[in-house]
C-alpha cells in the first residue's frame, strides 16, 4: 500500500473512532533506564542524544550510585551506572485510565524492554535495567530523581565513559520488529545476561543457548512431532558459534551444550550458585570446576550469542535472507 493510501486510510479510521466517542489519542511518556550496577563496564554512559526506531535516549544528568543487591565477588562494595532518559509515544482510545490507555502502557514498556536487550548487546552483556517506570509527560520533563541515588558515600566521584554507538543500532528497530525469531532471540540474550549478573549462571547458560539455537537456519533432523522445530539443536549450537568465533577461541572450551543440557534436563548447577556466589579456590582448576565453567565456558557462550544477534541485524538491514 502507498504512502497516499495509508493517510487516507489513517483519516477515515480517525473520524470513526471520533464518531464513535473513541478519538485515538497521543500519551507522551519517559522512563529511565541504566546498565547494571557492576564493575563489567564501569562509568558507561551515553554521550549525547539518539534515536533508536521510535524512541529518544538522552543522557541523564548524574550517574546512579548505590550498594548493589548482587553476587558479593562479582560487584564492587559500591557500584555506578550512568542513566538514560527514555521517551516516546502510546496511543490509547476512550477515558483516562481506561483499559486502551493501559494497553498503550504495556506498549510502552515492551519498547524499553526490546531497547535494554539491544544496549546490553552493544555493552557485551551488560545487561540494562528499567529504572524508572513510564510516567506521562512532555518531552524533557523527567531527569534522575533523587531516590535512585544513594546519599552513602556521595563523595565517590565516577567519570562518564563514553558508550560507542554502533552503526546497526538506530536502524535495527524496524528489522527486529518484521522477525519475531529475532526478536524472541534477542529476549533470551537479555534474559541470560540478568541471570548472569545476579548470580544465576546455570540457567543463563540455557538462555543463551535458546538464543543461539534461534538463530541458526541450519536445521538437521526431522521436526519434532510436539513443536514442528527441526531436530539436531546440538549441531545447529555448535554450527552457528563456529560461525562467529575462531578455532583458537573454541580451544579448550569443553563441552557447555552438555552442561546446557544437563541444567534444562534434570536440574544440574555448574557455578557457584549453591555457595552464593562465594569462591573457593584449589590448587588447580580442572574441568570440573565451577570457576572453569564461570569463564571460558558460560563467557565464550554468551559472546558468541552476542556476536551472532549482530549479525543477524546486519544481515537483515542489508536485505540478505536465509540462514543467519
Amino acid at each position: 500500500m502507498a504512502g497516499a493510501e495509508i493517510d487516507l486510510w489513517d483519516g477515515i479510521v480517525r473520524e470513526a473512532f471520533a464518531l464513535m466517542g473513541l478519538d485515538r489519542h497521543e500519551w507522551p511518556w519517559a522512563a529511565i533506564i541504566a546498565p547494571a550496577l557492576n564493575n563489567r563496564n564501569p562509568g558507561r554512559g551515553l554521550a549525547h542524544k539518539i534515536a533508536v526506531g521510535p524512541l529518544t535516549l538522552r543522557p541523564g544528568s548524574r550517574a546512579i550510585k548505590r550498594r548493589p543487591r548482587q553476587v558479593p565477588w562479582q560487584v564492587p562494595p559500591i557500584a555506578m551506572g550512568w542513566p538514560v532518559v527514555v521517551e516516546g509515544t502510546a496511543w490509547y482510545r476512550g477515558p483516562i485510565w481506561s483499559d486502551d490507555q493501559l494497553a498503550g502502557m504495556r506498549q510502552a514498556t515492551r519498547q524499553l524492554y526490546r531497547l535494554c536487550a539491544l544496549l546490553t548487546v552493544v555493552l557485551d552483556g551488560t545487561p540494562w535495567n528499567l529504572e524508572l517506570v513510564p510516567a506521562p509527560g512532555p518531552p524533557g520533563f523527567i531527569d534522575v530523581p533523587d531516590h535512585l541515588i544513594d546519599p552513602d558515600p556521595l563523595e565517590l566521584s565516577f567519570n562518564q565513559d563514553p558508550i560507542e554507538i554502533p552503526d546497526w543500532l538506530e536502524s535495527s528497530w524496524s528489522v527486529i520488529e518484521e522477525d519475531g525469531l529475532l526478536d524472541r532471540a534477542l529476549s533470551a540474550y537479555l534474559e541470560g545476561a540478568q541471570l548472569r549478573t545476579l548470580g544465576h549462571p546455570s540457567v543463563a547458560l540455557v538462555a543463551f543457548s535458546a538464543c543461539i539455537e534461534s538463530l541458526s537456519t541450519s536445521h538437521s533432523g526431522d521436526p519434532c512431532p510436539k513443536c514442528g522445530e527441526a531436530r539436531g539443536s546440538t549441531d545447529r549450537f555448535w554450527g552457528a558459534i563456529r560461525n562467529v568465533l575462531s578455532p583458537a577461541e573454541l580451544q579448550q572450551r569443553g563441552d557447555p551444550y552438555e552442561r546446557r543440557s544437563r541444567t534444562a534436563h534434570d536440574g544440574t548447577l555448574h557455578g557457584f550458585e549453591v555457595s552464593y556466589g562465594q569462591i573457593h579456590f584449589d590448587r588447580f582448576i580442572d574441568r570440573n570446576d565451577p570457576l572453569y565453567f564461570m569463564v571460558p565456558q558460560l563467557s565464550l557462550v554468551e559472546h558468541a550469542a552476542g556476536l551472532l544477534l549482530v549479525r543477524a541485524i546486519q544481515k537483515l538491514q542489508r536485505g540478505e535472507t536465509g540462514a543467519r
